[in-house]
């Protein structure tokens, strides 16, 4: 496997100022993700790719991996995608029925403004909610399956919101976590990546770049139901889904 220099020396940098200066790297990091997002949007929105489209398709048809977790015989189910941004990545259509999908994100305001100003609507309904503050916006065991798709690392303390899914989680219903492994140091802790996911002995860690912690610790009301980590788009990926009891 070809190591490339810069990148190796670039990550042991970060890694040292990280752990030395505790401050490092500390800026607004709604600022950078709604300037992000406002650039995507546009460009995709000028230029398509297969991934903007599926996310404007009102017809989408829900990841195989979300359908499975699905309660039988209910058409039409409630989905939470936390940390949603402009355009959740969710989909909508199943064989015989359609989910009712609902995505929180802090920054919903400038994403609604920013979907506006290119004229379009958001993809769920879209509410101003911290992932910290979930079961305050939507009360508790209300959804049948609730996902975060490579958000958890933008939050305040990803252990707080996921006791906080697990609340507004139906009982017998699911969590499901996809997250690129070590996003924080991979992006150099820029923006709102603050955090990174680890594997280790089938046990999922999340840390700062100074110390970790597990994610599931206090969570009793939950089993752990999947487990893989797989390599896409040149990342390695952590996909974990728990069972609410």
């Amino acid at each position: 496997m070809k190591i490339n220099l810069k990148t190796f020396l670039g990550k042991i940098k970060t890694i040292c100022l990280r752990k030395l200066l505790p401050g490092w790297r500390k800026s607004d990091g709604g600022k950078h993700e709604t300037a992000f997002w406002r650039r995507w949007v546009y460009e995709k929105n000028t230029n398509p790719d297969s991934d903007y489209l599926f996310r404007k398709d009102p017809g989408r048809p829900l990841q195989i991996e979300l359908t499975s977790l699905l309660p039988p015989g209910n058409k039409s189910p409630k989905i939470l995608d936390v940390g949603c941004g402009p355009l959740s990545q969710v989909g909508i259509r199943f064989v015989g029925g359609a989910v009712k999908l609902y995505g929180a994100d802090p920054l919903a305001d400038e994403y609604t403004n920013i979907l506006r100003d290119n004229k379009m609507q958001p993809n769920t309904t879209l509410i101003k909610c911290s992932g910290e503050e979930l079961s305050a916006c939507f009360g508790e065991n209300n959804f049948d399956v609730v996902c975060a798709f490579n958000s958890l690392d933008h939050t305040i303390s990803p252990i707080v919101v996921f006791r906080e899914m697990v609340k507004v989680c139906k009982v017998g219903g699911y969590l499901y976590l996809l997250h690129s492994e070590n996003e924080g140091l991979e992006e150099r802790y820029s923006g709102m990546h603050q955090w990174n996911f680890q594997m280790v002995k089938n046990r999922l860690l999340v840390n700062d770049g100074r110390k970790s912690s597990e994610l599931l610790q206090g969570s009793k009301l939950i089993k752990v139901h999947k487990t893989s980590r797989f390599k896409a788009q040149k990342k390695i990926f952590l996909e974990w889904v728990f069972q609410k009891l």
